[in-house]
């Protein structure tokens, strides 16, 4: 597990691969004042998703050393990579920027998962459409993909996750979906930190697992908006 803890914002990621070389990627870091925190999902497994995770984690920190805005940086990656990739593969991506001072969110989606995020006032979670096309679809997404703002209260909780989560098995073929992480997240995100509530998740959905393989990566990223100390600790040592 990684977490990290910046102003007014818990952050926890953890990450399952299926395979060895897996083909989702996430990062957290902080440049010129804002936090970004990305998960991207490559498609397939094996070397050429590992060299791709591995360029675009690198191509996330140059360019967001180059320009001010999560939009930018996406726009250079998704030109980036159109130019140097296989024709046949692509990443989905979404993109957060957190700012450090301001305490605002906005994010970027290049055809990821939807976001989740858990409304601390009435304890429903929502399901956030990440918009966009995946990096490498087309050679110019600057028309495609827009960064908004994502509005958050104190105890307000947002989820990015990769479909290896929702589209895990049980013995029976059954699949966790993407209700059962929607309750799951309206049972934790009351009680427990950041790390408390990715912990608890993956948890659940190993235990619904067993018996049967995991067929693809799985990456969770929990943010939690607090301006106090956590509520409750949780022993996260033990790895998903």
């Amino acid at each position: 597990m990684s977490s990290s803890d910046v102003d007014g914002l818990q952050i926890s990621a953890k990450n399952r691969p299926a395979t060895e070389v897996g083909g989702d990627s996430f990062n957290i870091f902080t440049k010129k004042g804002k936090t970004y925190i990305y998960i991207g999902d490559v498609t397939g497994h094996g070397v050429s998703a590992g060299l791709i995770m591995t360029m675009v984690n690198s191509l996330m920190s140059v360019f967001s050393d180059l320009h001010d805005t999560a939009y930018d940086v996406m726009v250079q990656v998704n030109k980036y990579i159109k130019q140097h990739i296989k024709k046949a593969m692509f990443m989905t991506m979404v993109l957060l920027s957190w700012d450090n001072l301001n305490k605002k969110m906005t994010f970027v989606g290049a055809g990821h998962e939807h976001i989740l995020v858990y409304r601390a006032a009435t304890g429903q979670v929502d399901a956030v459409l990440s918009g966009g096309v995946a990096l490498g679809m087309v050679p110019d997404n600057s028309k495609i993909i827009k960064e908004k703002q994502l509005e958050l209260e104190e105890g307000d909780v947002v989820i990015l996750f990769t479909d290896g989560i929702t589209e895990a098995r049980n013995k029976d073929g059954e699949l966790f979906g993407l209700e059962s992480l929607k309750k799951a997240i309206v049972e934790y995100a009351p009680e427990y930190s950041a790390d408390g509530i990715n912990y608890h998740i993956a948890k659940d959905a190993s235990n619904f697992m067993k018996g049967h393989k995991q067929d693809d990566d799985m990456t969770l990223i929990v943010m939690k908006r607090s301006d106090t100390s956590v509520e409750k600790s949780e022993d996260t040592s033990t790895s998903w």
